[in-house]
Formats: C-alpha cells, sequence, structure tokens
C-alpha cells in the first residue's frame, strides 16, 4: 500500500473556491460598501474541513501501514509547509507598519506578530477586539492569522490524540472523533449565542469542522469505502456548490457562526470531498478548471498575503480619482505578489530535504528577532509616555 495521498486536483479546486471567498470578503469590508460577499469568512471554515480531511489521510495511512506515527516527519512538513512563507509575510507586514502607523497601532502589529509565529493569534485577537469584524480590525494587519492558529494547535494535539487512542482504544478511534464532533458542535452553538468572540476565535469550539474531514479520510483509508453515487451525484453537488455560495453571500457578522447553522456550508463541503473525485461531471469540471486549481495551489501565501496588504493601502489614506481601476489593479498586485511567493518561496522549500535540526535553527532565531522587536518596542512606548508627561 503506497503512503502516499493520490492528488485531487478538485481538492484544490474547493481551497481556490475557499480564498476567494475570503479575499473578497476583506477586499469588501475594508474598501467598498457592498454586501455581496459578507458571509465569505465562512471560505476559513471550508479550509478546516479541507484540513481535516488531508491531514487526517496521512496521519491514518501511516497508521494503517505502519501502526505508528512518525512526529518527526510530522512536524517537519508542517514547519515546511507553513513557516517560511509565514515569516517573510511578518518581516514584510513589520517593516511597512514601522513606516506608515503611529506607535500605538504598530504595536499592536508587533504584538500580533509574536502571536502569529507562536500560534496563539486566535486567542490573542480574542483579548484585544470585541469581535472579528469589529471596525478596529482593518488597522491589524495580521488579523486574518488566526485561523492558522486554530489548525496549527489542531495539528499540534491531533497526531498525539490519534497515537493514543489507536494505541489503547484501537476500536473506538471513529466513535471518539464523533463524540468530539458532537460535543464541540453544542458548545459552539451554545457559544454563539452566549460568547460569540470566544466561539468564533476557540479550537474548541471550531475543532467540530476540522473532525468532518477526519471522518470521510476515516471511512477511505480503515474501511476502504469510495464514495460513489450514480442517480443523484450531480444535482447533490451542484446543491453543495450553490449552498456555498448562498451561505457565503447570505450570512453576515449576526449570523451566529459557527453553531449548527454552519453545518450547511460543512456537510456541502464534506458532499464535494466525498463525490467529486470522480472524473468527467459537471461539478468535478468546475472544480477541476485551470485557474481554480492553480489559485487552489496558491491559496496558502494568497492567505497570507492579501490581508497585510489590503490593510497596509487601506492606512496610507490615498484618495483614488477611480476607485475601480484602483480596486483591480490592488487585487491583480495581490495576486502575482501571491503567486511568486507560491512558486519562489513556498514550493522551494516544501520538495527540499530537511532535517529538524536544521529547520530549528532559523525557526528559533526568528523567534529571539520577534521577541526582541517586542520588548523594544514595549520599552520604546514607555519611554516616551515618560517624556510626554
Amino acid at each position: 500500500m503506497d503512503s502516499k495521498i493520490k492528488y485531487r486536483p478538485d481538492i484544490d479546486g474547493l481551497r481556490g473556491i475557499a480564498v476567494l471567498l475570503v479575499v473578497f470578503y476583506h477586499f469588501e469590508k475594508i474598501f467598498l460598501e457592498t454586501k455581496i460577499f459578507q458571509g465569505g469568512f465562512v471560505g476559513v471554515d471550508i479550509f478546516f474541513v479541507i484540513s481535516g480531511y488531508l491531514i487526517s489521510s496521512l496521519l491514518f495511512r501511516e497508521l494503517k501501514i505502519s501502526k505508528k506515527i512518525s512526529f518527526h516527519d510530522f512536524y517537519v512538513r508542517r514547519i515546511k509547509r507553513i513557516l517560511p512563507v509565514l515569516s517573510v509575510v511578518i518581516i514584510f507586514t513589520l517593516i511597512i507598519t514601522h513606516l506608515i502607523f503611529i506607535p500605538e497601532k504598530y504595536t499592536i502589529t508587533v504584538k500580533s506578530a509574536v502571536s502569529s509565529w507562536f500560534f496563539f493569534s486566535n486567542l490573542f485577537f480574542w483579548k484585544q477586539l470585541s469581535t472579528y469584524h469589529a471596525e478596529e480590525s482593518v488597522n491589524i494587519p495580521l488579523l486574518h492569522t488566526w485561523s492558522l492558529s486554530v489548525e496549527e494547535q489542531f495539528y499540534i494535539l491531533f497526531p498525539v490524540f490519534l497515537f493514543l487512542i489507536f494505541k489503547y482504544f484501537k476500536n473506538k478511534l471513529l466513535i471518539s472523533i464523533f463524540c468530539i464532533i458532537v460535543l464541540s458542535l453544542i458548545l459552539s452553538t451554545y457559544a454563539s449565542f452566549n460568547h460569540p468572540s470566544a466561539n468564533f476565535y476557540f479550537l474548541p469550539t471550531r475543532v467540530w469542522e476540522i473532525l468532518f474531514g477526519s471522518i470521510i479520510a476515516y471511512f477511505e483509508i480503515f474501511k476502504n469505502r469510495k464514495f460513489t453515487l450514480n442517480k443523484f451525484k450531480v444535482f447533490l453537488t451542484l446543491l453543495s456548490l450553490f449552498l456555498i455560495i448562498l451561505f457565503a453571500n447570505q450570512a453576515n457578522e449576526h449570523t451566529f457562526h459557527p453553531s449548527i447553522i454552519t453545518l450547511i456550508p460543512i456537510l456541502s463541503v464534506s458532499v464535494l470531498i466525498c463525490y467529486c473525485g470522480e472524473k468527467n461531471f459537471i461539478t468535478n469540471k468546475i472544480l477541476t478548471s485551470k485557474f481554480l486549481v492553480y489559485i487552489g495551489l496558491i491559496s496558502y501565501s494568497l492567505y497570507l498575503w492579501h490581508y497585510p496588504i489590503f490593510v497596509l493601502i487601506k492606512n496610507l489614506n490615498i484618495e483614488f480619482k477611480s476607485f475601480y481601476v484602483v480596486s483591480i489593479v490592488i487585487l491583480i498586485s495581490t495576486f502575482l505578489i501571491s503567486s511568486l511567493s507560491y512558486h519562489l518561496i513556498e514550493r522551494p522549500f516544501r520538495n527540499k530535504i530537511f532535517n529538524l535540526k536544521l529547520i530549528l535553527s532559523p525557526v528559533i532565531i526568528f523567534s529571539f528577532i520577534i521577541i526582541f522587536l517586542n520588548f523594544k518596542n514595549f520599552d520604546y512606548l514607555n519611554n516616551s509616555s515618560k517624556y510626554s508627561k
């Protein structure tokens, strides 16, 4: 049995849709007053399901073949995938914000850079902002990294959880995942009414979305289940695609999300993952179009770059005569930068072979640099406040 997962271009197409929804949602929020993609934040939820499916497929296949998990290999892959582009985006953001922001605004950028690098930015922004949709969010160029922190927290914990359950309660793996999904969904529905900000940012209220992908992977790997649907395949997959777009258009900052309502896009994404691997029908052709697949390939770089670019341009306070023309220029530039980032940074690092020691050295150095910047900025603000008195 091959340890590698068969490449599915339709999954990249789904990624492409997810990142486009997020990009256009943020673009509208920062620059425009339209509400076409007012629920485009659902793109993050799509990413969660896809991530759960792909990561679980890798881990389940490894467990099935070797009865163990190579934590070293898993975390090296995660570091290679996540940190190179993230570090460049953080450096860029810190340099530009230092040039254009007043010290008070630059301070939160430095602090958010630290929290983003150490994957607790979801907790940081929960403490800093009243809600994700708050007005002040357009001044925080690394706000979008909250979702990356949620995923990385999951990546840190999930392999350990899988290993322990598989070793001591092998036959209880599926029911364990299912129970966590139910508990997390109940918690998120409750918290959406009572603690909406924490509900939006926290892993315990988001993990059910990720684990939906894990359930699909479990049946594919351990049960050798091939999801086929002959009679209603076209209708069901097109309906799922339509429901995702509809949710992105109709949901808004007042929607109780994530909650039981979020089952609509989550189940829709799950259907597409299950049934769109088959070729030569309309939904598969849509998802495997060259445009969507390429956007999916650069989706991580595009996700990281778009929000800092939008926020920094917004804070330049430049008045444009024809903003529609400028909008096109901003979007095209963002896509070009993201494409270059994918080809020059992301893909080369992913394809190279590194041992853990070689990877950890620059990671540790960069960690000390941003911690130093945080303390230096803190001292600067303290001294400024003393002189102002």
